[in-house]
């Protein structure tokens, strides 16, 4: 691979990355849309946790020596002289080990608030839950049940 292709490449392909990231975001949010319907229930799932335990990982480390080439080249004349040498560099080594457990909460289910809509879109669409965030939730809390409520669900089902 020549020289101008190599840099033709370290443009492009860092360009093509990031449109397909971009293209990525924008299909995840063009799939949350506002819905709108008859505010009917709501359901808050609370977060349930357990003890669990788990390696306790440490890092290690250690001092080793490794051997470094060297080049160094002259020029006196016409005549190029190249001079190799070694010398031994110290660096850590470092690496995690396990040296007993450790306890953490483990999340076996997440937090969730969800809101249950009839006649959702004006249409004859009845008993569809939508999972929304906090504050959301909190909003439909204070909105009577059976009058009209928009918002941009999470997910659809609970």
């Amino acid at each position: 691979m020549n020289t101008r292709t190599r840099r033709k490449l370290l443009v492009v392909l860092p360009v093509a990355f990031m449109m397909t990231l971009s293209a990525c975001e924008d299909g995840s949010t063009a799939e949350r849309h506002e819905v709108f319907g008859l505010r009917d229930d709501l359901r808050h799932v609370s977060k349930k946790t357990q003890p669990a335990t788990r390696p306790h990982m440490v890092q290690v480390c250690r001092r080793s020596t490794k051997p470094v080439p060297h080049t160094a080249t002259s020029r006196v004349g016409g005549v190029t002289k190249t001079r190799r040498w070694t010398t031994i560099e110290t660096v850590p080594e470092c690496r995690l080990e396990p040296r007993g457990t450790e306890t953490y909460t483990h999340v076996v289910r997440a937090e969730r608030w969800c809101v249950e809509l009839d006649r959702v879109g004006g249409k004859r669409r009845d008993d569809v839950w939508f999972r929304v965030d906090a504050q959301t939730y909190t909003h439909a809390l204070k909105i009577n049940e059976g009058k009209k409520i928009t918002f941009t669900p999470r997910d659809e089902g609970c």
